[in-house]
């Protein structure tokens, strides 16, 4: 029985196949499109339902199968079919995903047709077991209610920060005079006894108020060690937001920027709970041994 799960980007070589995903695709009543249309997320379980459609794109018909690696995919023929030349329809099949690794959360779905003899190119969907991912970790909150962690950096005229006791929540605002280079990404610095080594992913809350009635945002970062990771802009409502921290440099930093490049001029930016999940073995065991939901 395997005692931790483990991440199969590191050792796959099909990572380099991966094309954005149309979300027609996917069934959006089972997946989550995520990352600029990069990755399938199940919205629960480590599976879910998907259309594959098969193309000919030579002059004559031809006749195959596809091959499927990375996980199990009920409902596709597992005898020869035939496709038409090019120009006719597309065979295409309803099936289901089902991951084929308990040791696994986030693996690639790799499809290969074989027609006619030829092996054709492969298409990539790199998959996120999420509800996996997260059965295997244990949260570890950080120190965001310490004012004395936190530090401005933002090119707002105006900048404060304070404890928001009705959000139970840190406070900032901004108000900028003119239009121009609007962003804000104050710093956190881990405060004694913290570190982001071993971290998978930070987690947090975020909401937010403009001056606009759109309350929208041209983007928005976690920023650490050079890299910019995004996340989902924040609007009125207390939402949560995980950002997948890089797998490698981590024991080396020690703060990180929080922020958004606002399109209003006065902003208030409200952000509570922040923590970061770590691998917990014996959690993991507990998934690997329970039946698939």
């Amino acid at each position: 029985m395997p005692t931790a799960a483990k991440s199969a980007a590191s050792r796959s070589p099909h990572r380099k196949t991966c094309r954005s995903l149309s979300p027609r695709s996917p069934d959006e009543a089972d997946w989550k499109i995520t990352r600029n249309k990069t990755r399938a997320v199940p919205r629960r379980g480590d599976g879910g339902r998907l259309r594959v459609a098969v193309w000919n794109l030579g002059d004559t018909a031809k006749t195959g199968t596809v091959e499927v690696a990375g996980g199990r995919l009920a409902g596709l023929p597992t005898e020869p079919f035939a496709l038409g030349p090019r120009g006719t329809p597309p065979a295409a099949f309803d099936a289901v995903f089902q991951s084929a690794d308990d040791d696994v959360f986030d693996p690639d779905l790799v499809l290969r047709g074989v027609f006619n003899s030829k092996r054709g190119s492969r298409t990539c969907v790199p998959v996120w077991l999420e509800e996996r991912f997260f059965a295997g970790c244990e949260e570890k909150p950080l120190a965001w209610r310490n004012l004395d962690a936190w530090r401005r950096n933002d090119s707002a005229g105006k900048s404060m920060v304070s404890w928001d006791e009705s959000e139970d929540a840190l406070r900032f605002t901004w108000e900028w005079l003119d239009g121009k280079g609007r962003w804000a990404y104050p710093y956190y610095h881990l405060v004694e006894g913290e570190t982001l080594a071993g971290a998978r992913v930070l987690s947090f809350e975020v909401k937010s108020a403009q001056d606009k009635l759109e309350n929208d945002f041209s983007r928005a970062y976690v920023m650490l060690g050079g890299g910019e990771l995004p996340f989902q802009p924040p609007n009125g409502n207390w939402e949560k937001r995980y950002v997948e921290l890089p797998a490698e440099g981590l024991e080396a930093v020690r703060e990180f920027r929080l922020g958004a490049n606002p399109n209003g001029r006065k902003v208030t930016f409200w952000v509570r709970n922040l923590a970061i999940w770590r691998w917990n073995a014996s959690a993991t065991r507990a998934w690997s041994s329970r039946s698939a939901p």
